[in-house]
């Protein structure tokens, strides 16, 4: 993602909102972004620039409130930055909290 950012091709379109079980501040969450990415990228010159866009979210998958402050969370970013609404999300959720669905 860092390297798409840095060159360019999500202009000021791109807000990503990590989200986990563990309690993290934003600012914490940015430092453990920068410290995983910092020796893997070529140029960290945008570096700055990315992190000001990550932000963390508490979560707990079995909480519909988790849900809602979320949703708040994510509504809030878009109006700050402009985001007309664009979302992409990427879950990893461990199979318990999927039900199953079954066709016959």
């Amino acid at each position: 993602m860092y390297n798409l950012f840095q060159k360019g091709y999500f202009e000021n379109s791109l807000t990503i909102i990590g989200s986990g079980l563990n309690e993290l501040t934003t600012d914490e969450f940015r430092e453990k972004v920068k410290n995983a990415i910092q020796n893997n990228i070529e140029n960290s010159k945008e570096i700055g620039a990315f992190l000001k866009r990550l932000f963390y979210k508490q979560q707990d998958a079995n909480s519909k409130d988790s849900y809602q402050k979320f949703l708040e969370m994510s509504l809030e970013l878009d109006d700050k930055f402009d985001l007309k609404e664009n979302r992409l999300f990427y879950l990893a959720m461990s199979p318990k909290f999927l039900e199953l669905q079954q066709t016959t």
